[in-house]
């Protein structure tokens, strides 16, 4: 019983610890696109989007992307 309690408050403290790696690697991301350390393209890989055609939609897409994630660019 003290083992499944320990399982259960192991799993419990360490998935707010994964979710807060996935926001900062976004950022990081949408951060690099900014800067132009790298691509909208690139950058829309990385994030696991599909990435379009014409350049001009991905370069909304990743700015709309990283808008709506992150509240502003």
């Amino acid at each position: 019983m003290n083992r499944i309690l320990l399982l259960a408050l192991t799993a419990g403290l360490l998935s707010p610890i994964a979710v807060n790696a996935e926001r900062d690697e976004v950022r990081h991301i949408c951060a690099s696109m900014k800067v132009g350390e790298m691509s909208p393209k690139q950058g829309l890989k990385k994030l696991g989007l599909k990435v379009p055609r014409d350049s001009e939609e991905i370069n909304n897409k990743a700015y709309n992307y990283c808008s709506s994630y992150l509240g502003s660019w």
